[in-house]
């Protein structure tokens, strides 16, 4: 049975094999995207503010210009350099 099978047939089998395990990897890798660019800062542990609500804690006198500095240089790191499009 799978000797009758022409050799044109098994090159369209191997194409639409590509096709489809391409076609699965572009999905999950969109999926994984959606949920990566879903998550914010508020939902990380380590970074439950955003930069916004650090510089009004800041001005309102609640933090010092060292928790400031500290809190903005992990909130920029975690939003900069762990984005999943960078």
């Amino acid at each position: 049975m799978i000797a009758d099978i022409e050799q044109k047939d098994i090159l369209w089998i191997i194409i639409a094999v590509f096709v489809l395990l391409t076609g699965a990897g572009i999905v999950m890798l969109l999926i994984r995207r959606k949920f990566r660019s879903e998550s914010s800062t508020t939902e990380n542990p380590e970074v439950p503010f955003t930069l916004d609500q650090v510089r009004q804690m800041h001005q309102q006198g609640h933090i010092s210009e060292g928790e400031f500095q500290r809190l903005k240089d992990k909130i920029l790191k975690e939003t900069l350099f762990d984005r999943p499009d960078k």
